[in-house]
């Protein structure tokens, strides 16, 4: 027989249609009824796979969720930017302070100390260090996995970062203090030796005292040589800033032309800290010429005292030119020269160009222009009147030194050892202030910064992905419940509802006989069955096209266990009950499919419900295959009377019969004679795919019956059956759906 991958097409023509359907339409693959009521019916599942997808939820956030947590710790820069302290150490700007705080060192360190596995990088990456703006606060700040992790990472890197600073600028002193050390040293063997020198030269000379004259001016040409060299270097510096001045405005006209073309007319804070600047450098300015000029008088008092002392004899001609020589020093600083008044008259016509007035705005680079103009008019002030001052201490300078040449040789000689005694002893001093100032400096265990605010664990996490994973995993888990479902739902091939089955075989469902609950009989009192009104529709439906008295109809199935005898008891009470004559013939003959030797539960269900016997009974009746065995010649022999109003019954027999009997011309006569004295001849016979004995009979009936049961057939097996039946060139009725499920029936 043909199995369920091989299946034969149903011819359509030998179908019986049920109701007229549209051509036209596309239909779905599924029939949707069925598949939501099957959906309700697993609602268990469906609220499991919820309930299951929230505890997978909360392990996946648990296991592999992660959550980053922030914290972060202030300090507060106390020292100035640029400061020299003791000679020895120039104080790092903020922005450089902020570039050392992740020096791989640093960041080795911390690692170190935190027992962190990470890289050094992970760890940089985890650390940002910011300076705010027009402030001299540092923050550090830092995130991780964990609070505490993150709260520790940023006082640790704090505290390293501190500590380091510490010892770098001990370090630095420490370099200092060896390197003026060394100097010292050798200062003070060159200072042995310069006292060696001098005072072997008193002794050889024979030179018990200096003149005073001559030792007043060396120490005025000393001094005077130490203030000429300084205003050299101080006017090659503002040559150099000067140059830098220049190249830095040359930039702002640029960027101020730019500025104005695009920016609005607003005053910036630029113009109030000019103003500001400026007021502050006139104030400074004011101060320090008034200074000078109480200096000046006083030393204008002092020369005529000198003067008026020499007339009297009471002061000698060296005093009187010191004093003149620092008079003239103190009015070369304090009286203007002409070239440095048109100067300062060329600064005041230029603040009130270039200073900004209050109320009045200006592009955003407006102000730092400005302020630069001033700068480099200040610097070229101050180099004028150092000019000035270079030029007087060099005539200053050139005048002692003529003084001194005019000294006896011998006494020159004193002179200049004892010169290079006091430059030595001078430097001596100098480097031991330093030496002090740098051993200083390498005790001093405080940093440059004060904590302003130390890191707390932060109590909620600033970015979490538990979240995500635990609704993502949710969202999975209730997908995956529902698809697991809706496959089990899909891949379940067995027929549930009417539409169903006409939607995936094609084939007409004649009746839906409701599912019998456990227990229940299947005939009440009076052999009226539980589902009569179902059987009468069934019998309508088929009187309709086989309206012939002495219709025969054999019913069969695609498997064992369908309820075909059910239903065909069913039928013929039903149509008894409508004043037909009705005989039922049990042609399960094979001892293979339920005949005298292996009788299955359908013969007893006729003898049951039809004779009102049953194989228990022992009762032996004669049946269809002693009459094909030629045991009994009539068929009155076999028939048998029921309790039902016009419904006979044949039942099989005990004899066992050959297939080949079946299809015999005794068979045939049989049919004949019968479907003359009854109206309708209903045939039970074997499932359709497991003999040939139902397509047989089926050449020898009118038209066939099928009957499936639901949730125990499927549509391949009901199709393969149709497909078999449609061999014996006789109409298919169509199909009865046996034990539908009450949510699936179309009829309350």
């Amino acid at each position: 027989m043909p199995s369920a991958r091989g299946i034969r097409p149903v011819r359509k023509d030998l179908v019986m249609e049920n109701e007229p359907t549209d051509s036209g339409k596309q239909q779905l693959p599924f029939d949707p009824r069925t598949l939501l009521i099957s959906l309700f019916r697993k609602w268990m599942f469906l609220v499991l796979g919820p309930v299951i997808s929230v505890g997978l939820a909360v392990l996946a956030a648990l296991t592999f969720g992660t959550s980053e947590y922030s914290s972060e710790t202030s300090l507060l820069f106390s020292a100035k930017e640029g400061d020299m302290i003791g000679g020895v150490y120039r104080v790092p700007s903020l922005r450089t302070q902020v570039n050392l705080v992740k020096l791989p060192d640093n960041i080795k360190e911390i690692r170190e100390e935190l027992g962190l596995q990470s890289t050094l990088q992970s760890i940089g990456s985890a650390i940002t260090v910011t300076a705010q703006n027009e402030t001299s606060l540092l923050f550090i700040h830092t995130t991780a996995n964990s609070a505490d992790v993150a709260a520790k990472l940023a006082n640790t890197t704090r505290d390293v970062f501190l500590k380091n600073s510490v010892k770098l600028r001990t370090d630095e002193a420490n370099s200092s203090i060896k390197k003026t050390e060394e100097r010292l040293a050798v200062v003070s063997r060159e200072l042995l030796e310069a006292d060696k020198a001098m005072e072997d030269f008193s002794n050889t000379n024979q030179v018990v005292d200096l003149d005073k004259e001559a030792q007043w001016f060396l120490e005025q040409f000393t001094a005077t040589d130490t203030l000429y060299q300084q205003a050299k270097i101080e006017r090659s510096t503002v040559d150099l800033q000067l140059a830098d001045l220049d190249r830095i405005m040359d930039n702002l006209k640029k960027q101020v032309a730019e500025e104005q073309q695009t920016s609005g007319e607003l005053e910036g804070l630029g113009a109030a800290k000019t103003r500001a600047d400026r007021l502050r450098e006139k104030i400074f300015m004011d101060e320090t010429h008034r200074m000078n000029q109480a200096k000046l008088t006083e030393m204008e008092i002092t020369l005529q005292r000198n003067k008026q002392g020499l007339a009297e004899g009471l002061v000698s001609q060296a005093e009187l030119d010191k004093a003149q020589a620092a008079h003239d020093a103190q009015k070369a600083i304090t009286v203007d020269t002409q070239q440095v008044k048109d100067w300062k008259d060329e600064l005041d016509r230029l603040d009130k160009e270039i200073v900004p007035v209050k109320g009045k705005t200006d592009t955003p680079s407006a102000p730092i222009l400005r302020e630069m103009l001033s700068k480099s008019f200040q610097l070229q002030l101050q180099k004028s009147s150092l000019e000035d001052k270079v030029q007087q201490l060099h005539e200053a300078r050139d005048k002692i030194r003529g003084i001194l040449d005019n000294l006896p040789a011998k006494q020159k000689q004193q002179v200049n050892l004892r010169r290079n005694v006091q430059v030595l002893a001078m430097e001596k001093q100098d480097l031991g202030a330093k030496l002090g100032a740098a051993r200083e400096l390498a005790s001093r265990d405080t940093p440059d910064f004060t904590v302003a605010a130390i890191a707390e664990p932060p109590l909620y996490p600033v970015k979490s992905t538990r979240r995500m994973i635990a609704a993502g995993t949710f969202m999975l888990g209730c997908g995956v419940s529902v698809l697991a479902v809706l496959a089990l739902i899909v891949l379940n091939f067995t027929i549930l509802s009417r539409a169903e089955c006409q939607l995936r075989t094609g084939l007409p469902v004649l009746a839906e006989i409701p599912a019998s609950p456990r227990g229940q009989a299947l005939f009440i009192d009076g052999g009226v069955s539980v589902y009569h009104e179902e059987y009468r529709r069934l019998l309508l439906l088929i009187r309709k096209r086989f309206p012939d008295p002495g219709t025969i109809l054999m019913v069969s199935a695609p498997e064992n266990r369908c309820g075909v005898s059910s239903v065909i008891a069913g039928l013929a009470i039903a149509a008894g009950r409508a004043d037909e004559r009705v005989l039922v013939i049990d042609a399960h003959l094979r001892a293979e499919n339920g005949g005298a030797v292996a009788r299955d539960i359908p013969a007893a269900v006729h003898r049951s419900v039809l004779t009102g016997e049953s194989v228990a009974d022992g009762v032996a009746r004669p049946g269809l295959g002693e009459y094909l065995s030629f045991q009994a010649d009539q068929p009155e022999e076999i028939a048998v009377s029921t309790d039902f109003s016009g419904v006979t019954f044949i039942p099989c027999g005990e004899s066992v019969v050959m297939a080949d009997m079946i299809g015999s011309k005794r068979m045939t006569e049989l049919l004949e004679m019968l479907s003359q004295k009854y109206s309708l001849v209903l045939i039970d016979t074997s499932p359709v795919v497991q003999s040939s004995d139902a397509v047989i009979l089926a050449n020898q009936a009118d038209a066939t019956l099928l009957v499936a049961r639901a949730g125990k057939t499927t549509f391949f097996g009901l199709r393969s059956a149709a497909a078999c039946l449609g061999e014996a060139e006789k109409p298919l009725a169509g199909v009865v759906l046996n034990g539908v499920l009450r949510a699936y029936l179309e009829r309350a």
